[in-house]
């Protein structure tokens, strides 16, 4: 599902520039901030494609790194960005986004090796 959202995003990129305005007011990308040993991960709301659109053009803006990578945890690669939730189908029903048990597996991860 990752890659289906990825590819829309960056079709929607140019027309959301038009029409999307944002404000980010952060403090600069400290050096360690992120390294292999204490990578960055990005968490929204909902799995869209605009919003991951918008994320992607802020964080490239601000020089963090790319939401749409993946990052090497050990010797797992996981997401770099979790969405909480999935768009409801036009059933009504709601998928797992899945983002729990990446959550679960990052808290393992760090809990085996705090550093």
């Amino acid at each position: 599902m990752f890659t289906r959202i990825n590819i829309f995003a960056r079709l929607l990129a140019w027309p959301l520039r038009a029409l999307v305005r944002s404000h980010v007011i952060t403090a600069p990308l400290d050096d360690q901030a992120n390294t292999q040993n204490n990578p960055l991960f990005y968490i929204t709301k909902v799995a869209s494609a605009s919003d991951l659109a918008t994320l992607r053009r802020v964080c490239l803006a601000q020089g963090y790194p790319e939401p749409t990578d993946w990052v090497m945890i050990g010797s797992q690669q996981l997401p770099r960005t979790l969405f909480l939730e999935t768009p409801h189908s036009l059933s009504g029903k709601q998928i797992d986004s899945g983002a729990l048990a990446i959550g679960q597996r990052l808290l393992q991860l760090h809990f085996a090796d705090p550093q």
